[in-house]
């Protein structure tokens, strides 16, 4: 079933400064082919992993979604796409709630240009996992779910074209409820919508692309704020946990920072080894929140961070 969500738009949250988060950094794995993207606060880190041969692809370029076990020890991973789907040469893990249910999206091993997302039920006992194929009605090109509430609620966005540009933001953002019900979630004006992450309030958080620039914003109570950290020149917003901790990425005359949003206050996450470069990807309901930096070397590296 399709709905429209109807939302008002209210002025960008500003705060007067962006001092440093006092944070803890710890090293993902050392490895710079392991990128988190989300994180539990009782046992998984999902995320994507490079490179790997497959079949359709055999020059070891592919990209795969990962998932941690349960012990967070980086030996026992649960690979996407997996043959349930017939995938082909890419995925990505991207969300995990604390029922241990993950999100992210694969291609189509049949038609390339077509995406689809996925939920993936992992059963951390006896290591066996069940995967549902989901994608937003009438979605003629991809489908992408982005995170997964404690209550079941997904959130991704979808492309409507067959061919959509590689790397642009999906025309619209969606919301799936614990049912199975669809609705349409559109940043007023823009020109394209994602949704990246939702709370068991419903509150919700992703990007909007304007004829200016890319924006992060938050929707909760059926209004939108826009997310833009002081002196930024664009924003996104990839997190958000049921304490209403918002978490993304911006980027200003200095480099690419991560940031922390927490009851109008913004903090800048910059980790201490990045050239320049440092992404916040999620965060759980313990405060731990995972991303990337990348070295001066252009190395890139995932950490994790409390």
């Amino acid at each position: 079933m399709l709905a429209l969500l109807v939302v008002f738009l209210v002025p960008v949250a500003i705060a007067q400064s962006a001092p440093a988060a006092n944070l803890t950094f710890s090293a993902f794995d050392g490895s710079s082919f392991l990128t988190p993207l989300g994180i539990n606060h009782t046992t998984g880190i999902v995320g994507t992993y490079c490179c790997a041969v497959l079949p359709s692809d055999s020059d070891g370029s592919a990209t795969l979604g990962f998932v941690l076990n349960s012990r967070r020890t980086f030996g026992k991973f649960v690979f996407m796409p997996l043959l349930p789907f017939n995938s082909s040469a890419n995925s990505y893990a991207k969300g995990i709630n604390a029922s241990n249910v993950a999100v992210g999206g694969f291609q189509d091993v049949n038609q390339p240009q077509l995406s689809h997302g996925f939920r993936l039920l992992l059963d951390h006992i006896d290591g066996l996992s069940v995967f549902m194929q989901i994608d937003f009605p009438g979605a003629g090109g991809r489908t992408d779910i982005n995170g997964i509430s404690s209550v079941g609620e997904m959130v991704g966005g979808y492309c409507q074209a067959l061919f959509c540009q590689s790397g642009a933001l999906d025309d619209h953002g969606f919301k799936r409820d614990a049912a199975g019900n669809f609705s349409t979630i559109d940043f007023p004006g823009a020109k394209a919508t994602v949704v990246n992450g939702i709370n068991k309030a419903g509150d919700m958080v992703g990007n909007f692309l304007s004829e200016n620039h890319i924006g992060g914003w938050l929707l909760s109570g059926g209004t939108f704020t826009t997310i833009m950290p002081p002196g930024a020149y664009f924003s996104g917003v990839s997190g958000i946990n049921n304490s209403g901790v918002i978490v993304g990425t911006f980027g200003d005359s200095h480099g690419t920072h991560g940031f922390m949003y927490v009851g109008g206050v913004y903090s800048t996450i910059d980790h201490p080894k990045a050239g320049g470069v440092t992404t916040t990807d999620g965060i759980d309901d313990e405060g731990e929140i995972v991303g990337s930096y990348q070295r001066a070397d252009s190395q890139t590296f995932g950490y994790i961070a409390k």
